[in-house]
């Protein structure tokens, strides 16, 4: 996924315009596309990156925009997470979810 790409995931998915992925180094270009998997492989330092940018951008959403992206109705959160977790895994995929990839999401969604 290149930067542009996660910029745009992110502001979709949680409302976020901080444009996080600038914190990620550049990808390089191959014949005018940044896709090229063999030219861009993953390396220590962009692990590192996607998982400090992965923590701020969670951190933000869970402090500020919890009640706007998994709101709570029932107020049963086991159920509310189990929707959220439905909502959001079909919005991130752009079609519906299966119960198999749902099932570790909704797992973890329950509190």
């Amino acid at each position: 996924m290149t930067r542009f790409q996660y910029n745009n995931a992110v502001r979709d998915l949680l409302g976020d315009e901080t444009n996080p992925a600038a914190e990620f180094p550049p990808e390089n270009e191959v014949d005018g596309y940044r896709t090229n998997a063999a030219a861009n492989p993953v390396n220590p330092l962009l692990v590192e990156r996607y998982l400090m940018v992965a923590e701020s951008v969670a951190a933000r959403a869970a402090t500020e925009q919890l009640h706007t992206i998994a709101p709570c109705a029932s107020g049963n959160e086991s159920v509310c997470g189990q929707e959220f977790a439905r909502a959001f895994a079909e919005r991130a995929f752009r079609r519906p979810v299966t119960e198999n990839e749902l099932a570790p999401l909704a797992q973890g969604a329950i509190v």
